[in-house]
């Protein structure tokens, strides 16, 4: 728990990146459940990447927050949910493109697809912005300074 406690801003991008998939893994149920008619077919599949970039980033988050410098071990594990996260969204697509190309053409007057479609582009959104954070924390330092500020010089 130390090692967390003395987590930089990466850590903090780190944990926010956590926390938002979660709510994306949340949207995708709702999104799956908010009518019977447009129920995920692979929801499983789907939530359990959503579950693995989960179980990825919070391991990056302990090995950065083990390590003394940044090693490539650190950034291993945010790759890699990255990879998952993109492979989720793409799947996530997939799975309503019939959906919303019959929204945008012949079938706008579906109220209930268009609840779903926006939905989607909830869980999608969440999801992109995971990826983002994790992204942004891989390009900053792992660790608080601990370096004191050097002295001002008298006369500068």
């Amino acid at each position: 728990m130390a090692g967390l406690k003395r987590q930089g801003a990466s850590g903090f991008f780190g944990c926010l990146s956590v926390i938002v998939i979660i709510a994306g893994i949340v949207a995708t149920f709702i999104c799956s459940s908010a009518n019977a008619a447009y129920a995920l077919s692979s929801l499983g599949a789907i939530v359990g990447l959503e579950i693995a970039a989960v179980l990825l980033a919070l391991c990056a988050l302990i090995v950065n927050g083990r390590s003394d410098r940044r090693a490539t071990f650190g950034i291993l594990p945010t790759l890699c949910s990255v990879i998952v996260l993109m492979l989720t969204i793409g799947r996530l697509i997939n799975e309503r493109i019939l959906l919303i190309s019959g929204l945008f053409s012949y079938n706008s007057q579906n109220t209930a697809g268009w609840q779903v479609f926006y939905i989607t582009v909830a869980a999608v959104v969440l999801l992109l912005a995971s990826v983002l954070c994790q992204i942004i924390g891989a390009f900053l330092a792992p660790h608080k300074s601990t370096k004191a500020a050097p002295a001002q010089q008298a006369g500068a």
